[in-house]
């Protein structure tokens, strides 16, 4: 085999060694991952099932509305044997834009939102983490 030969089994089994030792060194044994359906998401959601083991890989789906390939999504946590959870955005994502769109606002006529020009961002990532709390069953 000369240098440019692909060897699929040997990328995926190096793949699967750099996920054990991350997710080892930081401590974890369980991921959360994002299912879109599509090859990214796939390959990295299998990928986390054969390094750690389907049981603790928790495919999150994030539909904004109506997403006409959720059943892909869907399907690729059914054969991989991983937990899913579907929920959907679409009102999240509706609220965040008109925030966004007023903090912009009030910070373009100099009035900075609550005081502080970075509260909206504060707002925003303490909000995830409040979800994925939920998602994970920690609230």
């Amino acid at each position: 085999m000369n240098g440019t030969e692909f060897n699929a089994e040997k990328t995926r089994d190096t793949l699967v060694e750099l996920i054990r030792d991350y997710t080892k060194k930081a401590g974890v044994g369980r991921v959360v991952i994002g299912i879109s359906g599509g090859k990214d998401s796939s390959t990295a959601a299998a990928l986390c099932a054969r390094a750690l083991g389907p049981q603790n890989v928790y495919g999150i789906m994030l539909p904004d509305n109506v997403q006409s390939d959720i059943a892909d999504s869907r399907r690729i946590c059914e054969c991989l044997g991983i937990q899913a959870k579907t929920v959907n955005i679409g009102k999240i994502h509706e609220a965040l834009k008109e925030a966004g769109a007023d903090a912009r606002l009030h910070i373009a006529e100099g009035k900075p939102h609550h005081g502080d020009p970075w509260y909206h961002e504060t707002w925003v990532s303490d909000m995830c983490l409040d979800f994925l709390d939920e998602v994970l069953g920690r609230k």
